[in-house]
């Protein structure tokens, strides 16, 4: 297959196209992994030997196979990308960096959350700065944010929260973490 471009015309620039970009944009809407990876390449193959497609072109084409594949909460969510701002995130050293929402929800995975918890709890995290145009946010803000709507959860409530605050308390502690493994001599400890 040919290389394709995607042309932005309001920002007058060609980049290459990404079945990566577009698994993460999907996932961005709330399309699981699996199903982000299958429609992404169902578009590149449908793309075929084109040279160039427009972003709008492009947009129009996912969401034509997003409204035959998913449901219409996803659909909702990926149109309104277009229109999204840039959220960034001031860390304690006073450096901004951007607010990736699938960053986000891997941070709450690490509590113990399941993929489909974690999304909601980004997405309404998210939904929350974007109601309220929060372009920048205090990383403290955002962790705060995130316990009080984990705390709020009728499915996770305040264990979940709590998990969450000896987590961010270890992670900004800037102690190791050390993994202890054990077993017989042939039981995988090396793998």
């Amino acid at each position: 297959m040919a290389k394709i471009l995607v042309e932005d015309r309001e920002d007058n620039t060609r980049v290459p196209f990404l079945r990566g970009i577009l698994i993460r944009s999907l996932q961005d809407a709330g399309t699981p992994f699996d199903a982000a990876y299958e429609l992404a390449t169902a578009i590149r193959h449908e793309l075929g030997d084109l040279s160039v497609i427009t972003t709008d072109e492009l947009r129009r084409k996912v969401l034509k196979l997003l409204k035959a594949r998913a449901g219409q909460d996803i659909i909702i969510r990926y149109e309104k990308q277009k229109s999204s701002f840039a959220i960034q995130v001031e860390q304690r050293d006073g450096q901004l960096a951007p607010f990736y929402r699938l960053e986000y929800q891997q941070c709450l995975e690490t509590i113990g959350l399941s993929s489909e918890e974690a999304m909601d709890i980004v997405a309404t995290v998210y939904k929350h700065l974007v109601d309220r145009r929060i372009d920048v946010i205090t990383s403290r803000r955002l962790g705060a944010l995130t316990y009080r709507y984990l705390r709020q959860s009728t499915e996770l409530g305040p264990a979940v929260a709590h998990r969450w605050l000896v987590w961010r308390d270890f992670v900004n502690s800037g102690r190791p973490l050390i993994f202890l493994i054990g077993g017989t001599a042939g039981c995988g400890k090396s793998i």
